[in-house]
């Protein structure tokens, strides 16, 4: 940046170089995921829940589960992500009559803009 001073008649006019610094920090991802509600039959096979993918995510968002829960808040292990890439969630062969609790995380990669991120759907 340069600053420049006309002269009067006690002074001769100037200039005055100065260096600013201007730094952008990347935004905060705005990656956001919906609570959900599947209701599905007892089966003796793996039956695929499709769930809404999350949205607004910045860079490759990929999905996990991140915790599951019977109704007595024992942990149980009966649900899966097929494809992390993708929200489609399976749902084991024999699973007990029941409801259940379970938390699939989105994470967002983030890009030059944006930082990572991560948001959850119950």
């Amino acid at each position: 940046m340069r600053a420049t001073a006309a002269g009067n008649t006690s002074y001769n006019s100037g200039t005055a170089d100065s260096t600013v610094t201007v730094t952008i920090s990347r935004a905060a991802n705005p990656l956001s995921y919906s609570p959900q509600t599947v209701e599905k039959t007892y089966s003796n096979f793996s039956q695929p829940a499709t769930l809404a993918a999350a949205t607004n995510g910045e860079g490759t968002v990929t999905y996990a589960i991140h915790s599951q829960q019977g109704s007595s808040a024992a942990t149980v292990n009966y649900f899966t992500i097929s494809d992390n890439s993708s929200s489609a969630l399976t749902i084991a062969p024999f699973t007990p009559v029941g409801t259940y609790t379970v938390v699939v995380r989105a994470a967002a990669a983030g890009n030059t803009n944006y930082e990572s991120g991560t948001a959850d759907s119950t």
